[in-house]
């Protein structure tokens, strides 16, 4: 084994994967700007209908609902998330594994979770995502659209032995999956 890590992921983790895959994926993107944008336009059209039949309360509620939607959705999206979290933890399932042995081999990734062991071979890497504003404390090493090993900052000794596993790592990858 070239690596191996072994680590325990929080839940701040796993928010901040999902806030970023959430709002870096291109079809996430897309379909939250069209709805985002769509519905503030429908309740702004809303309003005005309203105001111009003198329903000025129901005018003023509309345009509050616009705009709570729109800068809410964010927020929502988060609450959401964490809401899957706590549901997970009532029933003791969660969305994430807690404890992760990763082995970075010659050929394939190895990982080990309790109850599975996987192997992925580094051409079905994807992307690799690191210093971006939401994965301040990870690298995010996608192995298929929705799907990435989390590697928290803290399994490595210093910024030269990160560097050097970013290193490897780009080495080992298709062209053109890094972020």
């Amino acid at each position: 084994m070239k690596y191996q890590f072994e680590y325990k992921l929080t839940e701040q983790d796993y928010l901040n994967f999902n806030e970023f895959h959430f709002f870096n994926s291109p079809a996430n993107k897309a379909g939250i700007y069209f709805w985002r944008w769509s519905i503030f336009w429908i309740f702004i059209v809303l309003s005005v209908l309203l105001a111009s039949t003198s329903r000025f309360v129901f005018s003023g509620i509309s345009l509050g609902v616009s705009l709570v939607y729109v800068f809410g959705l964010n927020r929502y999206y988060k609450w959401r998330i964490r809401s899957g979290i706590l549901h997970g933890k009532k029933y003791e399932k969660l969305p994430y594994p807690e404890n992760a042995l990763l082995q970075f081999g010659e050929d394939a990734i190895i990982e080990v979770t309790p109850g599975i062991e996987m192997k992925i071979k580094y051409t079905a890497l994807t992307k690799i995502a690191t210093n971006c504003s939401t994965s301040r404390d990870c690298i995010y090493i996608y192995h298929n659209a929705t799907q990435a090993f989390l590697i928290p900052f803290s399994v490595f000794e210093g910024e030269q032995q990160r560097t050097k596993f970013l290193e490897f790592i780009n080495s080992k990858i298709p062209q053109g999956a890094t972020l």
